[in-house]
């Protein structure tokens, strides 16, 4: 960061996330460095947090200074709820094993060995609160400190675990929406043939919360796949834009009226045939943010309509292994 070279004072320490930052600099130039923070821009603001105890949190991890060392231990903020993933809700096992080991994960890799001990009691008392049986609590912790160990030994002996995996054969995932008692079904159909299945829950927090926020006009819509249809007879166009429907709308309307965009099919359309375009009704077939997965989609629907003026350039890239699905399915 330049601001720190018109500093003229060592700052041993300096570590940025995102717009969290924490840096070791004389008690004397704390109001200092403040200031010159705040000088960079008028439109971003600094707040300053000094340790009174010889520890400071940043982000989930407290830094303590202990006899001229720096030791870490896990930091959880006051509004921290201690809920997690309750064991008896529609989620598969490992989802909720997941969440065991992530949490002893953190334990060990984030704080010092001395406070393994008390951080791992709050652990399982926190997640005997969400539901979790002690039973399965110590088997899945003692299976990871097993499948530590294991990596440890690993890397001592100069063994990637890339290597010590690379024969088991599964590396191809599939995902399937969780039906207890159902959906595992599948993991054994799917061993067979070297797939591993991934399960994804049904209900998930999109469709509980709601954001509140007003909905979008259909005209203010982007990245979509759009139809336009004409006024004086059964012809359509179908197109995609990444920008808003309104703007490629006007760019239509503005063509129309220019007698050199004969190349233009809307344009070719209306000056041929002396037809109008139905401008205010424009219909939307497909949102896609991706511009691959958006030009299939326009073709797609392109061939789906038998009436559309749009050039057969525009599906030259589609398949035409596929033009029999299609043509099996009801036109629009």
């Amino acid at each position: 960061m330049n601001l720190l070279s018109k500093c003229n004072f060592n700052i041993p320490i300096y570590y940025r996330y995102v717009d969290d930052i924490i840096l070791a600099a004389p008690n004397n130039q704390i109001r200092e460095i403040l200031d010159l923070f705040n000088s960079y821009h008028d439109r971003l603001k600094f707040t300053c947090e000094e340790n009174n105890d010889k520890s400071m949190n940043f982000l989930d991890v407290s830094l303590i200074i202990e006899k001229e060392h720096i030791i870490f231990n896990n930091y959880k903020k006051p509004t921290n709820s201690g809920r997690y993933l309750n064991y008896n809700s529609n989620h598969p096992i490992n989802h909720k094993r997941g969440v065991i080991i992530g949490q002893f994960d953190r334990i060990i890799f984030l704080s010092h060995p001395k406070f393994h001990t008390k951080n791992i009691e709050n652990m399982i008392d926190i997640l005997l609160n969400n539901g979790y049986p002690l039973e399965f609590l110590f088997s899945t912790i003692n299976k990871r400190i097993k499948n530590l160990s294991r990596r440890d030994s690993l890397y001592i002996n100069n063994v990637s675990l890339q290597d010590s995996n690379e024969n088991n054969g599964i590396n191809n995932y599939f995902i399937i929406p969780y039906i207890k008692e159902i959906s595992e079904k599948f993991k054994s159909i799917a061993k067979k043939n070297d797939f591993t299945v991934a399960f994804k829950p049904i209900n998930t927090l999109n469709s509980i919360i709601k954001t509140g926020k007003d909905k979008l006009k259909s005209m203010e819509h982007s990245c979509v796949v759009y139809r336009i249809d004409c006024l004086d007879c059964e012809a359509c166009y179908v197109g995609q834009t990444k920008r808003k429907i309104e703007t490629r709308i006007a760019e239509h309307k503005s063509s129309s009226k220019k007698s050199n965009n004969s190349h233009m099919v809307v344009a070719q359309h209306q000056a041929q045939l002396d037809h109008n375009f139905d401008w205010k009704n424009v219909k939307i077939l497909d949102m896609e943010h991706s511009l691959h997965r958006r030009l299939t989609s326009e073709m797609i629907f392109i061939k789906k309509h038998s009436n559309v003026i749009n050039k057969q350039t525009d599906t030259e890239k589609f398949p035409e292994i596929y033009l029999p699905l299609l043509n099996s399915s009801t036109n629009v």
